[in-house]
């Protein structure tokens, strides 16, 4: 617990007018210059992009200090070391004007889902509190299978652990809650609002910590309710925490969608999952995928992570700097107040949706269009089938495809490698396929409409003419075709690991499997044709 006097200097700093801006707003580098950062989930995918944009683009920042816990037999420090030698901060190596970036760099061991202030030491504890002014809440698990009691942990449990720890900040000027586009499923519109949470919070947290895992299992679906997973459900209710400290903290909520591949930054088609539209085009690329379940008509809204990175900073500095937001009143006790069923737009709690479906549109057909021949044009060098597939929204059809296309192929392909002694393989990937399948069809069959324009706003209006040239946000400047070829590039380089040497000799494989996927397909009529024949003969004689 903390000293009732420590808690009068930390009230004392939080209604300081140090939170509000000059007249003459410092450039977003200027803002960071001096000022250490604490990033949770700075190993993901999201918080790798911002440490890197950070360290390349505000180079006076002092310190970034990354919440790690122990991982697979590697310690934080460990960790962290791995994490510099990564692709994603080629070019900090590559940059003589960037010396010394790697020291900047500093592991704290902790944990989201721990006990008490995130697993924190007590000296590490302290020294985040004094020196922290810039906060990056990013951590999440983004498991659409999670179970509730995982979900409720890491998203709810662990936002406002990292609320409480930010409370003890000394000189916090902006605490940034990085949710998703995604956290209020059962609205069709999102705007930059807030919505009533899908349940008590407080009543999650505490079932979650009293209840066995076999009673959760049990009543987890009806928690849920109408949301499709514990992803969405527990993203909704980490927002209403955020929202209950909006007048204690300096906050926002960042909202993205699906974070894809990089356009420029910090490499073209940069990406480190396959997640999303790419991990499809991909998978269909390599012949994998044949067959999914999708509305080829709905918008896939992406957004690449290098806008998402550049938005969600330019987000912090406007929060911290603008004399637009009132000031803060921690030491008035503040009853959670009833958010109308249309949405609450806070003064104190900004939200930014960080979506392109309102400025640069792509649907699913657009994307699988592009994939045929984006593919064709820049192969994978070790493909199953020739590429080529089906789209349909009817799970009985999508079935009959996935016993045709996937497992009967799997069932003659394993047979063929269990003869030979080989180890099997086909089957459990297609397994693999169908449950992520399984997953996001929900988010494949749906479609919903993100408003944005806080966030275009921050590209528009607020960034100043001295960030541009760092921090342009300009969505509508997206070439798609351009886009996504280099997010297939992105895959071949930085996913399957595969140089762009190796293109060559991927396109003559592609051309190979071309010729045995026409010559099997006029086997297959032959066939077809040669035991049809009797009966088709016998109906034509009769006609």
């Amino acid at each position: 617990m903390r000293s009732e006097r420590s808690f009068q200097m930390t009230t004392a700093m939080q209604t300081s007018p140090v939170y509000f801006a000059p007249k003459s707003p410092p450039s977003i580098a200027e803002f960071f210059k001096g000022r250490s950062v604490l990033i949770t989930g700075g190993t993901g995918y999201i918080g790798k992009a911002i440490v890197e944009k950070l360290l390349h683009s505000c180079p006076g920042v002092k310190k970034l200090y990354l919440l790690v816990r122990p991982k697979k037999g590697l310690d934080p420090q460990e960790r962290v070391k791995r994490l510099i030698e990564q692709t994603v901060f080629n070019r900090l190596r590559a940059s003589e004007g960037h010396s010394g970036w790697q020291e900047k760099m500093v592991a704290v061991a902790g944990d989201v889902t721990a006990d008490g202030l995130l697993g924190l030491s007590e000296e590490d504890r302290k020294e985040l509190t004094d020196e922290v002014s810039v906060f990056f809440h990013c951590a999440a698990t983004v498991r659409f299978d999670d179970t509730l009691l995982d979900a409720v942990k890491m998203n709810v449990r662990g936002t406002l652990r990292a609320l409480q720890l930010a409370m003890e900040m000394k000189n916090l000027k902006v605490m940034a809650h990085v949710s998703t586009a995604y956290c209020h499923t059962e609205r069709r519109e999102l705007d930059e609002a807030l919505y009533p949470p899908p349940a008590e919070w407080r009543d999650i947290i505490w079932a979650t910590e009293n209840l066995s895992s076999f009673e959760l299992s049990a009543i987890t679906h009806k928690i849920v309710g109408k949301l499709p997973n514990t992803y969405g459900f527990t993203k909704g209710l980490s927002e209403q925490v955020v929202y209950e400290y909006r007048h204690k903290l300096p906050l926002f909520i960042y909202r993205p969608s699906i974070v894809t591949s990089a356009i420029q930054e910090p490499l073209p088609g940069w990406l480190d999952n396959f997640n999303g539209p790419v991990g499809l085009l991909i998978a269909s690329g390599k012949g994998v995928v044949r067959t999914v379940l999708l509305n080829e008509s709905f918008i896939a809204d992406y957004c690449p992570v290098d806008v998402c990175v550049k938005g969600v900073i330019g987000a912090a500095w406007y929060r911290a700097t603008s004399s637009k937001f009132p000031a803060l009143t921690p030491q008035k006790e503040v009853i959670p107040e009833v958010i109308p069923e249309e949405g609450l737009k806070d003064p104190l709690l900004p939200v930014f949706n960080c979506a392109t479906s309102g400025v640069k549109p792509v649907t699913f057909g657009e994307v699988q269009e592009m994939g045929r021949w984006l593919t064709a044009e820049t192969p994978f060098n070790t493909i199953l089938w020739y590429p080529g597939g089906y789209a349909t929204t009817s799970v009985f059809l999508y079935h009959i495809l996935m016993v045709l296309f996937h497992l009967i192929p799997a069932i003659i392909f394993d047979t063929g490698l269990w003869l030979t002694g080989q180890k099997t393989r086909l089957w459990r990937l297609h397994r693999r396929i169908y449950t992520a399948n399984k997953a996001v069809k929900y988010y494949l069959l749906h479609q919903w409409k993100f408003h944005s324009k806080a966030f275009i706003e921050l590209n528009r209006e607020l960034i100043l003419e001295k960030d541009r040239e760092l921090f342009a946000l300009d969505i509508s400047a997206i070439d798609k075709v351009e886009y996504f070829r280099n997010a297939i590039l992105g895959g071949r380089r930085y996913l399957l690991n595969e140089p762009d040497s190796t293109l060559p000799a991927a396109k003559a494989n592609l051309q190979r499997m071309y010729i045995l996927d026409r010559s099997a397909r006029l086997l297959l009529v032959a066939l077809l044709l040669f035991f049809l024949w009797p009966h088709l003969r016998s109906l034509l004689f009769f006609v």
